[in-house]
């Protein structure tokens, strides 16, 4: 057991599992182990980022490296989905691990990943479509937009995530990577103009 970098207990095994202690929740949460060996970002992993190794994708390549040792035994760990669902699974852990280690070079660089995996998703192509992933996308867009009005019962909204204004990461973010992608102009067009709405009646 050690200290992570925010000062969160980090507990790692042999077999490449770590759990970091989460204060708010009372709890050890796991947020590396060999479950997307499949994963098109397993590979990407093992390449530093523009400031090096965060702190996430370290106890990741831990994982992988763990995995390999394991052999055929690491593939049966990992379950039988579709590489696209298990990179969407891998991105969706990375962005909570970063999020509950507070690394926000991290959380904003797996989130942008993130989007972009769901954006390519959707569309009219067979070949890369995905039933479920607009509903995500718009379901991650309805949670950094929050309520639309002072009035509204969702009380629950936290308007920040790691300090971070979350209308803010949605503006110049997460709108800009689903824009980059044609197929989703008509979602970018309905979450732009709901924000804005969100926006003037907030204020």
């Amino acid at each position: 057991v050690r200290l992570s970098n925010c000062g969160a207990p980090i507990a790692t095994f042999t077999n490449g599992h770590a759990y970091v202690f989460h204060k708010n929740l009372q709890t050890w949460v796991r947020v590396a182990d060999q479950s997307f060996l499949k994963s098109e970002f397993t590979s990407r992993l093992r390449q530093p980022g523009p400031s090096g190794f965060g702190e996430v994708q370290a106890l990741q390549i831990s994982a992988a490296r763990a995995a390999a040792h394991m052999g055929p035994a690491a593939l049966l760990q990992s379950g039988g989905q579709q590489p696209k669902r298990e990179t969407g699974r891998h991105l969706e852990v990375l962005v909570a691990g970063a999020s509950i280690l507070k690394s926000e070079a991290e959380y904003k660089s797996w989130l942008a990943a993130y989007v972009r995996h769901l954006t390519s998703e959707c569309g009219d192509d067979p070949r890369t479509m995905f039933v479920g992933a607009e509903a995500q996308l718009r379901e991650l867009c309805d949670e950094f937009i929050g309520p639309l009005s002072l009035s509204s019962t969702n009380s629950t909204w936290e308007s920040e995530v790691l300090g971070i204004s979350k209308r803010k990461l949605l503006r110049e973010l997460i709108i800009p990577t689903m824009a980059a992608n044609r197929s989703a102009q008509r979602l970018v067009s309905e979450v732009v103009e709901l924000l804005e709405s969100a926006e003037k009646r907030n204020k």
